[in-house]
């Protein structure tokens, strides 16, 4: 399902409000856009079970997808075109994860310092 949960207009406003909304209400797949992308990526990965990744172009996008199980594509307003943006969203949201146990184990890792910040 796509959910619009951005700003209605072009008046200031804080991305970490975004980020909270989007992440309280991912099922599949997200995509945070802010100017340089750094501060959505860093609120979003606040959350247990989010793995918000800043991709710069299609190849980080795809490797976030494949080696990280990335659900949260994280795109800079500033330093990605829209073009561009358009190509990165589609090849991470037509990636899927690659099961190998090496990046299954990493990902185990990351979960376990999530669960000891959280519980």
């Amino acid at each position: 399902m796509l959910c619009d949960l951005g700003p209605s207009s072009r008046e200031r406003c804080d991305y970490v409000d975004y980020a909270i909304s989007l992440v309280e209400r991912i099922k599949d797949f997200g995509i945070l856009i802010c100017g340089s992308g750094i501060g959505m990526s860093i609120v979003a990965n606040r959350f247990p079970s989010i793995y918000a990744a800043l991709c710069l172009n299609t190849e980080m996008a795809i490797v976030a997808r494949k080696h990280n199980n990335a659900n949260v594509l994280v795109l800079s307003a500033d330093f990605v075109s829209f073009e561009d943006a358009l190509k990165i969203s589609q090849n991470f949201l037509l990636t899927d994860f690659e099961n190998r146990l090496r990046y299954v184990t990493r990902i185990s890792k990351i979960d376990k310092i999530k669960l000891k910040i959280y519980s």
